[in-house]
């Protein structure tokens, strides 16, 4: 998104067309934030419905539009630890009675050995990621966003330099590849 700015006020004078233009210019940036939190899958889409709500009530007083990537990423963030906090003020019960109600309780789970080989691979990764730094963990979700976020505006919501987003993506993927659970699935496909 090119023109931001233009984009920003022409959806403050409530042109639709703008608006679409900037969710579809940022939806990438938002999810990647939100899927950082690990929510299930409903958590996920409120805490995204609730950004672009924010962003709704917000446009008018938005002073810099030309950073509005890091006004969502920051947005986006406290929606994610307000509703982290908020959950861990909820008691949980042992509350099984909807499994009791289900046609078919068995269905609900998968065949002993279903898959396990995808999802051993898949805890894997996801440990391993998780042992980068946080800022590691941050560039590489935004810079696998869908749509693409631009090198500017990872720059912006990063306060990192635009030249040395790629040498740390490189040193970030370098240290992803090197962690023993990545090693662990790489001699496995080599062995098989």
């Amino acid at each position: 998104m090119d023109d931001v700015v233009g984009v920003v006020l022409a959806a403050r004078t409530g042109d639709s067309r703008a608006w679409k233009l900037l969710v579809d210019g940022h939806t990438g940036l938002v999810w990647s934030i939100v899927r950082g939190f690990r929510f299930d899958d409903d958590t996920a889409k409120d805490v995204f419905q609730t950004v672009w709500l924010r962003l709704a009530e917000n446009l008018e007083r938005i002073r810099e539009p030309a950073k509005l990537a890091s006004w969502l990423g920051q947005t986006t963030r406290n929606e994610c630890v307000g509703v982290t906090r908020q959950r861990s003020r909820i008691v949980l019960t042992n509350d099984v009675g909807h499994l009791a109600a289900a046609e078919s309780p068995a269905g609900l789970f998968p065949e002993p050995g279903a898959g396990v080989e995808r999802d051993e691979n898949r805890l894997a990764v996801s440990a391993a990621f998780a042992r980068l730094g946080e800022r590691c963990q941050q560039l590489l979700r935004l810079l696998l966003c869908d749509p693409p976020v631009s090198y500017e505006e990872i720059s912006d919501l990063m306060e990192l330099p635009m030249g040395s987003i790629g040498p740390t993506r490189a040193r970030c993927l370098a240290n992803l590849r090197s962690s023993p659970e990545i090693s662990r699935i790489t001699e496995g496909l080599h062995s098989s």
